[in-house]
């Protein structure tokens, strides 16, 4: 399982909750048909999800009032990783980079989106840093690990 973010705050007399997304690109949660609470596991379906500039207003099945949307509050929520992984670009960081050779580069320390593509920033051992385009020229896409293509950055 995999956190995808907090419930903040009730919005709405019905139930509907203000939901605080862990990740930057979580557009793919407006997809999602339920969640799983983070210590308890309890799955909880989803009647209404709607994206918004502070995240989304979810509203929850089974949770019809104030009250009982109090209790989920500060609460974290979580999907299966199969839901989640290769979905978000959020995931990568912290993440070894590897060479053709599967040996490690370095690690992922940061993303920035440009209007083209997304920047990876690459650690090396020796602590210098290196910005590399994130793409499919540069990056083996059918990989479980982080792959470099290239070299010539």
């Amino acid at each position: 399982m995999i956190t995808v973010g907090t419930f903040r705050r009730v919005v709405k007399k019905d139930g509907t909750m203000l939901f605080k997304p862990a990740f930057r690109d979580c557009d793919f949660l407006e997809d999602i048909e339920f969640l799983f609470h983070d210590d308890l596991g309890t799955k909880w379906e989803i009647k209404n999800i709607q994206k918004i500039a502070q995240g989304f207003q979810i509203k929850l099945k089974d949770v019809n009032n104030t009250y009982e949307a109090g209790f989920f509050i500060d609460e974290n929520f979580a999907l299966p990783d199969e839901l989640v992984k290769g979905r978000t670009t959020d995931l990568v960081i912290g993440e070894n980079v590897f060479d053709h050779k599967d040996r490690i580069i370095g690690t992922v320390v940061s993303l920035t989106s440009t209007p083209s593509y997304m920047l990876i920033e690459i650690e090396r051992k020796s602590g210098e840093t290196e910005l590399v385009p994130f793409t499919e020229e540069f990056f083996e896409e059918n990989s479980d690990k982080i792959k470099l293509k290239r070299r010539d950055f």
